[in-house]
C-alpha cells in the first residue's frame, strides 16, 4: 500500500498492539489492539500475548503555510479480567514493557528508537510518530483556505498525500 502512495497504515484486528515500522519514511502500525472488547481477557493463556493496546490521535500544527502532522499514540492496558472492562492508560513500567515489545519485533530497533519521541502528558504516556509536512500546493481543493483566517480543522477528514 505504501508503494502505491498511501502515507500511513494503521491496522487492527489482533487483540493486542503489534509492532510498528517505518518503511521508506512512512509509518505502519500493524495493530492497535483492543479498545473496548467484550471478552474477559485471555492474555495469560498465550505465551507471547501482552495486555496492551493503542489509541491514536492525529495532531496538526500550522507552521507558516505548511501543516505538520504527528501521530500521537497512547498505550492502554486492556486486559478486561484485570480492569473490569475499563481500559486504562499504562503506567511507566507497562509503557516501557510495551515499547520493548514493539522494538523487539522490528528489523532495525535502534533506528526506530531514534525516530520515536516519547513523553507523558495529562492523558498518559505516549510516543509520537512524525508524519511529515503537508505543503499548500498539495492540499486537496476542499482543504484550501478560502481566506487567511479559515482554520484547517477539517484536514483530518480528507485523504491527503503528504510530501
Amino acid at each position: 500500500m505504501l508503494d502505491a502512495g498511501v502515507n500511513l497504515v494503521i491496522g487492527h484486528g489482533a487483540h493486542m498492539a503489534q509492532e510498528i515500522e517505518n518503511y521508506r519514511n512512512h509509518w505502519i502500525l500493524y495493530s492497535l489492539g483492543n479498545f473496548v472488547f467484550n471478552s474477559p481477557g485471555r492474555y495469560h493463556k498465550e505465551k507471547d500475548a501482552h495486555p496492551y493496546s493503542l489509541t491514536a490521535r492525529l495532531d496538526i500544527a500550522k507552521e507558516n503555510e505548511f501543516l505538520h502532522l504527528t501521530l500521537r499514540v497512547y498505550p492502554i492496558f486492556s486486559n478486561n479480567r484485570l480492569t473490569n472492562y475499563q481500559p486504562r492508560p499504562v503506567n511507566r513500567r507497562e509503557f516501557n514493557e510495551l515499547l520493548l515489545e514493539i522494538f523487539r519485533h522490528n528489523e532495525f530497533p535502534r533506528k526506530l528508537r531514534q525516530q520515536v519521541a516519547v513523553g507523558k502528558d495529562k492523558s498518559g504516556y505516549y510516543f509520537n510518530l512524525d508524519l511529515g509536512v503537508l505543503k499548500p500546493e498539495t492540499y486537496p481543493n476542499r482543504l484550501k483556505p478560502k481566506n487567511e483566517k479559515e482554520d484547517y480543522s477539517n484536514i483530518g477528514k480528507a485523504f491527503c498525500r503528504l510530501n
